[in-house]
């Protein structure tokens, strides 16, 4: 038998008995993390929830260039070097 269906096996075990809905990854990543902890105490931080994060950000590309027009047009950038006019 193959120890890559060994470690499956016992990774849906863990799974199983800490009922955690996430990945197989995470509780690779945690049990490297936490080897010589207590099952207890791996469980707890394998259920703990981390910083929320803002997701994928959305960028509005059309104002964006709104923004930059305006203030091109408005002179606020003239102080921009152009790679032509250094040569």
């Amino acid at each position: 038998m193959s120890y890559a269906l060994i470690t499956y096996c016992l990774m849906m075990l863990i799974k199983y008995k800490a009922a955690y809905l996430g990945s197989l990854l995470d509780i690779q990543r945690l049990l490297r993390e936490c080897l010589y902890e207590s099952f207890t105490s791996f469980v707890q931080k394998l259920h703990r929830k981390g910083k929320p994060t803002k997701g994928r950000q959305r960028h509005d590309w059309e104002r964006v260039f709104e923004e930059t027009m305006n203030r091109v047009l408005s002179g606020e950038m003239d102080d921009l070097i152009y790679i032509k006019d250094i040569l």
